[in-house]
C-alpha cells in the first residue's frame, strides 16, 4: 500500500497521535520498567542477572504480563521531553498552537525532576539494571537531561517563556558539576550518570550538544573549552570506515542505529556551530556508513549494521529524524518517503491510532510503548513535517 506523502497527511498522522497521548494523561509503559513490579522485584533478591533477566523477558514478549505482575503505567519524563520538542517544531511552524500542551508537560517535568539534586536533571520512572549498573527510579543520567534540556530550548525558541530557557540553562550544571568525566589526550568523555565511569559515545555528545546550546546562551569560556573536549573524544574513535562503537568497552562494541544517529545529530549540531572542512568530512564519512549499513531494500531501518531483524519503531523514527537533518549535505527525499511507508503499513495502527514497538523475523510485537514508540514516532514525524514544509 503507498501512502501519500505530504505535509497534511503525515501532520495528520501525529496530532491523531498527540491527541490519543493526551487522552491518557501522559502515562504508558516502557519496554525496560519490569523492576516496577513489586513481585519481580522481590523474587529477584537483588541480583544483577536475575534483573536483567526479568526486564529482557517482559521487553521480548509480545504479550503484555505488565499488568499481572503490578506494573503501573507512568509518567516517563523523557517521553515528555521527545513531545515537547515535536510540539515545538509545530508551533515554530505556525502550524500548531502548541503553548497549552508545552505548559502541560513543562509542568510534568517540574515535578519529575530527580530528587536530591541542585540542578534540574531527569531520569527514568523505573529502575534499570544493565550489564553495567543498577540505576534506582528517577536516577538522573546524561542522555535524559539532554534530550530535555535541548527540547526545553527549542520550547523557547518556539513560545518565548523565559522560564523554559532558565530550567535548561540550569540543567547544564548538572552536566558540569555533577556527571563524570573520563580524561585522555586532553579530551573528556562525561559518564552516563553521577555514579559511573562509563565511556558511551552518543552519551558523551548528548552532554555536550547540551552545553552547546546553552553556550549559544551563555558565552562562556570554560564551556566552550568543555564542549570541544568532549566532541574531540567521539571524533578521535571513528572507526575506519565511518562507524562508531557504542562505547568503548569490548563487551559494549556493537553498532546500531538510533545510538549512531544521535552521534550523528549531536556532530551535526557541533558543525553548523564550529563549521571546518575536517569535521564535514568526518561527518560525512560517518553519515555514508550510516546510509549504506542500516536500510535495506532501501526502506526497512535496521537496528544493527549486520543483520536485519529485529527491526524497530526506534531506529524507524531516529532515521527519520537524521535523515531530515542531513538533507542540508544531500538528497534524501526517496529514502525518507520509502522509510515513512514502510512506518505506516508495517508499524501503524490506523484504528487505534498507535505505533507498534517491534517486528522480529516470526514475531510482531503491538505493545503500545508511550517512549520508545509513540513518543519517538511523534518527534519523528513532526521532524518529517517541517522538512515537507521546507520542500513546498
Amino acid at each position: 500500500m503507498k501512502f501519500e506523502f505530504s505535509k497534511d497527511f503525515v501532520l495528520e498522522i501525529a496530532l491523531k497521535l498527540l491527541d490519543k497521548i493526551r487522552s491518557e494523561k501522559y502515562v504508558g509503559y516502557d519496554p525496560y520498567d519490569a523492576l516496577n513490579s513489586p513481585i519481580l522485584n522481590f523474587f529477584s533478591f537483588n541480583n544483577k542477572y536475575l534483573k536483567i533477566a526479568y526486564i529482557q523477558a517482559f521487553r521480548r514478549s509480545p504479550i503484555n504480563f505488565r499488568p499481572l505482575f503490578g506494573i503501573k503505567r507512568g509518567v516517563n519524563p523523557k517521553a515528555l521531553g521527545l513531545l515537547l520538542e515535536g510540539i515545538s517544531i509545530l508551533s515554530e511552524l505556525k502550524i500548531l498552537d502548541g503553548k497549552k500542551v508545552a505548559e502541560e508537560i513543562v509542568n510534568l517535568l517540574r515535578d519529575l525532576r530527580s530528587p536530591g539534586y541542585v540542578h534540574y536533571c531527569w531520569g527514568y520512572n523505573f529502575p534499570w539494571q544493565s550489564r553495567v549498573f543498577y540505576l534506582p527510579p528517577y536516577t538522573p543520567t546524561i542522555v535524559n537531561t539532554s534530550f530535555i534540556g535541548n527540547a526545553l530550548f527549542r520550547a523557547f525558541k518556539s513560545f518565548g517563556l523565559e522560564e523554559y530557557k532558565e530550567i535548561a540553562l540550569d540543567s547544564i550544571f548538572f552536566v558540569v558539576e555533577d556527571i563524570n568525566r573520563n580524561y585522555e589526550d586532553n579530551l573528556i568523555c562525561f559518564s552516563y550518570t553521577p555514579f559511573d565511569n562509563t565511556k558511551i559515545h552518543n552519551a558523551n555528545l548528548l552532554g555536550g550538544s547540551l552545553l552547546l546550546n546553552g553556550h549559544g546562551y551563555l558565552k562562556d569560556k570554560g564551556l566552550e573549552e568543555l564542549i570541544h573536549k568532549s566532541y574531540g573524544y567521539t571524533l578521535k574513535y571513528q572507526n575506519g570506515d565511518g562507524s562508531w562503537y557504542y562505547a568503548q568497552k569490548k563487551m559494549q562494541n556493537w553498532i546500531d542505529n538510533f545510538h549512531t544517529g544521535f552521534v550523528l545529530d549531536s556532530l551535526l549540531d557541533y558543525y553548523n556551530y564550529y563549521p571546518s572542512k575536517e569535521l564535514k568530512e568526518k561527518i560525512l564519512k560517518g553519515f555514508k556508513f550510516y546510509k549504506d549499513n542500516f536500510f535495506e531494500d532501501d526502506k526497512v531501518p535496521k537496528y544493527y549494521h549486520n543483520k536485519t531483524y529485529p527491526i524497530d519503531i526506534h531506529s524507524i523514527s531516529q532515521s527519520i529524524i537524521t535523515l531530515v537533518k542531513f538533507s542540508q549535505f544531500e538528497n534524501n527525499h526517496k529514502l525518507l518517503k520509502n522509510i515513512f511507508n514502510y512506518m505506516l503499513e508495517n508499524f501503524y495502527s490506523f484504528r487505534k491510532n498507535y505505533f507498534y514497538y517491534r517486528r522480529g523475523r516470526l514475531i510482531v510485537n503491538r505493545i503500545d510503548y508511550l517512549r520508545w514508540a509513540q513518543a519517538w514516532s511523534f518527534k519523528s514525524l513532526c521532524h518529517l513535517v517541517r522538512y515537507l514544509n521546507e520542500m513546498c
